[in-house]
């Protein structure tokens, strides 16, 4: 690559627009939208053993917390796919305005933010409280 020629810049930054073209074309943008269904599903894969009680799905289906009888489990989107993960060892449980957002000390995904009613919301954060 000559740096006193333009166009050589020019080429690789073409490339590149051309590859994020084809990720979009092919939906790679594409946000998986999660239901008590498919929480169910992936939780059964994931934890075998594991069967929910009760389930809290954000308002938005980016993320369900689950309720088993040896604990918390979070099944959440990522990307067009959906993840899962056991809660243990919280650090802060917050609560406002039906907004109930739990720190993990989990380095890939340290939070997760659940939007419910307010009075949903309180009821989960002091079942995850203990």
């Amino acid at each position: 690559m000559n740096p006193t020629d333009p166009l050589s810049f020019l080429v690789p930054l073409v490339g590149i627009a051309l590859v994020l073209l084809a990720v979009a074309a092919a939906g790679g943008r594409r946000r998986l939208k999660l239901d008590e269904g498919m929480a169910i599903r992936r939780l059964a894969e994931d934890l075998p053993g594991f069967i929910p009680q009760a389930m809290l799905i954000d308002r938005n289906g980016d993320v369900v917390l689950a309720l088993g009888a040896d604990g918390f489990a979070v099944v959440f989107a990522a990307g067009a796919r959906a993840a899962v993960r056991r809660l243990g060892g919280l650090g802060r449980i917050d609560v406002e305005d039906g907004r109930l957002t739990l720190a993990t000390g989990d380095f890939t995904h340290p939070r997760f933010v659940f939007t419910a009613d307010p009075d949903t919301a309180a009821r989960w954060a002091q079942a995850l409280r203990g």
